[in-house]
């Protein structure tokens, strides 16, 4: 276990959801960073955010992958835009190459492979917030399913 997943497991950072997740969100930021304070509050956060150019790129990458699936966030970004332009679709046709389905799927398949037999399986701690069960699983996701009540976590 590296030191990262060691000082989550030992402050039981699970997830990151609601204003718990945010507060241990400020906390990591916090002790590990140096960041503000290890309470709830914006300073530590945009503190954190204007040193961190990368981070503020990985938020407005995340906006871009879940505008098109927000109903809320799309219909704010076709009033700010004007929508999607659909003529742009129709310049950028793309010919289909024979056989390329078929050497994606060859490839994802020995990808899933070599990712079974070859790469080590590191547990890690899972939550379920459904039936508060706290459990090693490996690679334990968000979407995964809980193996005590099968809900999807």
């Amino acid at each position: 276990m590296d030191a990262f997943e060691k000082y989550c497991e030992q402050n039981k950072m699970h997830n990151f959801e609601g204003v718990s997740g945010v507060r241990r969100l400020c906390k990591m930021m916090h002790e590990i960073c140096g960041y503000g304070r290890a309470t709830y509050d914006g300073e530590t956060v945009i503190e954190f955010l204007e040193d961190n150019p990368g981070a503020c790129e990985g938020i407005a990458m995340f906006i871009e992958q879940w505008a098109g699936r927000n109903t809320e966030w799309k219909a704010n970004l076709d009033a700010l835009t004007g929508g999607d332009d659909p003529d742009e679709d129709e310049d950028d046709e793309i010919t289909p190459v024979p056989g390329f389905d078929e050497a994606v799927d060859a490839l994802v398949a020995k990808l899933d492979a070599f990712e079974r037999d070859l790469l080590p399986v590191r547990p890690r701690k899972a939550y379920c917030e459904n039936c508060d069960d706290d459990t090693e699983t490996a690679y334990a996701l968000r979407g995964d399913v809980c193996k005590v009540c099968g809900e999807l976590r």
